[in-house]
């Protein structure tokens, strides 16, 4: 697991309310979980070495169902499980994922016996859509990341209470589901292996569906895989006069867990030049630092004034140091 993503989970984690040593346990086993929470290809593996209760589900799924899931737990192998449950194809809706991940879905879901395709989002969803319902093809969509998240001035979007703040949802897909004339049912899997307890709830509301989230990231928040990029649709959070500290490709960076920034350390130059989250080694052009750090601020800032700002500076930092300001001490995820 890369440094970058692994520092924004520890962020997410903090920023949702979780003391410190909690957070660094919960990104510790986060990064260890994630090989088998969103690869793709291991989804028929962990269906075989693990156990799915489906107990909650009926013993038929009516042809109009949307089955409505989340990036929590082993939430592909799910699939698997309940296309052999009825022992019925299943598709996807998908966003614009490449041809590569449709290709891994359907040769992961074929060894395990289970035949699974994706619907694209487009022009031609809306029929592939009534196909599959024709074809009597489980369909399943995400309904936890909003979709559209490029173009959120153009789109409707609700929140609800997720940690210390409230998580960016989009109504889109239940939006879709009603052009479609499709019921919404939620199917979250629970749990870490080997044991699944699959919620499921018939004719779930957008805000059942986020709660049930909320209350299975609060107790287990390193199931939750988009922990390393919850802060792209997450608002308010706790105020942390705290920063990470990571290295890729050479170089050290210092983000702000206050802000939605970060800074390049370049130790030579001894200056710090600081961008917005999302275009880390890309700097923007220099302007005054404000006296209070804003999330689209764009400057080049001295070691004094990165300190003045709460961000310590000093030989102890290192490979994804988290360091504590205010009481100025650091510890190790």
């Amino acid at each position: 697991m890369d440094s970058v993503r692994t520092s924004f989970a520890y962020f997410n984690a903090r920023r949702i309310g979780l003391p410190v040593e909690q957070a660094l346990a919960a990104t510790r086993d986060w990064a260890q979980n994630c090989s088998r929470l969103s690869a793709q290809s291991k989804a028929d593996e962990v269906y075989r070495e693990d156990r799915f209760d489906l107990s909650e589900m009926p013993e038929q799924l009516s042809e109009d169902s949307l089955l409505l899931t989340a990036h929590f737990s082993v939430y592909t192998s799910l699939l698997i499980a309940v296309g052999k449950r009825y022992q019925r194809p299943i598709s996807v809706i998908i966003g614009s994922h490449p041809q590569s991940f449709v290709d891994t879905l359907r040769r992961t879901c074929a060894r395990a016996n289970v035949d699974a395709d994706a619907i694209r989002s487009g022009m031609r969803m809306l029929r592939q859509i009534k196909q599959a319902k024709e074809q009597g093809r489980i369909i399943s969509a995400m309904f936890d990341v909003p979709w559209h998240r490029d173009k959120e001035a153009a789109h409707h979007y609700e929140t609800y209470p997720f940690g210390a703040g409230r998580i960016v949802a989009s109504e889109a897909i239940f939006d879709l589901a009603r052009r479609v004339d499709m019921r919404t049912h939620l199917t979250l899997c629970g749990g870490s292996a080997p044991d699944h307890r699959v919620r499921f709830i018939q004719d779930a509301s957008q805000s059942q569906c986020f709660e049930e989230l909320r209350l299975a990231a609060e107790a287990a928040p390193s199931q939750f895989e988009r922990l390393c990029e919850l802060h792209a649709y997450y608002e308010v959070g706790a105020t942390l006069d705290e920063a990470t500290v990571f290295e890729t490709e050479g170089r050290t960076f210092v983000k702000s867990l206050y802000t939605l920034i970060i800074f390049i350390i370049e130790v030579a130059r001894k200056q710090a030049k600081r961008t917005s989250w999302g275009e880390v080694g890309k700097p923007r052009a220099s302007t005054p630092l404000p006296n209070q750090l804003s999330r689209r601020a764009r400057t080049t800032a001295t070691r004094g004034e990165l300190r003045a700002c709460g961000v310590r500076q000093s030989g102890q930092i290192c490979r994804g140091q988290v360091m504590c300001p205010r009481k100025w001490t650091t510890c190790s995820p």
